[in-house]
């Protein structure tokens, strides 16, 4: 089976997200926006989309609702409006990197439910997706992570190959070094070179300075039982956010 992985929150996350942050009136970090969408509670989706809804019905043109909005249906998992408005906001918005992150997310989960005879043709559209991104801007960081991120995942019967991911990684121009290397991490250990990834995410650590990569760190960190690791990618995130 096809598996486009998206992040799971975990209880050992969140414990140690209290751990470091005990000051639960504090702004919103990576790691507690991150819980919010991940482990929502189902009653309040009605209301989180209601206002929004309501401003594009007065404003079709509203752009920063429609991605409040998108955000919303990433956060309960309704992946197919997601799109549907992921697609009608990326023709204002063609190239935004944290948009395409997000169609791409929404087609992957697509991917994942649906049924054997669809999963290739789905797999193809993400890749034409990034790839049609990617050559438009060389230089567009999702496309660059969106496509990198396909070939580590996707399986060769779908157009997957991880020798691409890495030439992809060596040619991107301008890419952050630390978000290179943490997606060098990640192909290391979908090739089952664990030493090789923990290595490359010692390398990242130091030098990234994006705080959604830091909290995807510390949640590979916790997956190979390194809850030492995972805290320190977590407290970095988090001193991020807040300017210390």
């Amino acid at each position: 089976m096809i598996r486009f992985r998206r992040l799971v929150a975990t209880g050992t996350l969140l414990l140690l997200t209290a751990a470091i942050v005990p000051d639960a009136a504090q702004a919103q970090s990576p790691a507690q926006r991150y819980a919010a969408l991940t482990e929502p509670a189902p009653e309040t989706a009605a209301t989180d989309g209601a206002p929004l809804l309501a401003r594009l019905e007065a404003n079709p043109e509203d752009h920063e609702a429609r991605w409040e909005l998108i955000r919303v249906y990433s956060r309960y998992g309704d992946w197919e409006t997601g799109l549907e408005q992921s697609e009608i906001l990326a023709r204002a918005w063609p190239d935004h990197p944290d948009l395409l992150l997000a169609r791409a997310n929404f087609q992957s989960a697509r991917i994942d439910d649906a049924s054997v005879f669809s999963k290739g043709a789905r797999a193809g559209e993400l890749r034409e997706m990034c790839e049609a991104a990617l050559a438009r801007d060389p230089a567009n960081r999702g496309a660059v992570r969106c496509l990198v991120q396909f070939h580590i995942m996707a399986p060769s019967i779908v157009g997957g190959d991880k020798a691409t991911a890495s030439a992809l990684l060596d040619s991107a121009t301008g890419y952050p070094e630390g978000e290179r290397l943490m997606l060098r991490a990640e192909l290391a250990l979908e090739e089952d070179r664990v030493e090789d990834g923990k290595a490359l995410m010692a390398q990242a650590l130091p030098i990234l300075t994006d705080p959604a990569t830091l909290v995807r760190m510390a949640q590979i960190r916790l997956s190979l039982n390194d809850g030492v690791g995972a805290a320190t990618a977590l407290r970095k995130a988090l001193a991020i956010e807040s300017g210390f």
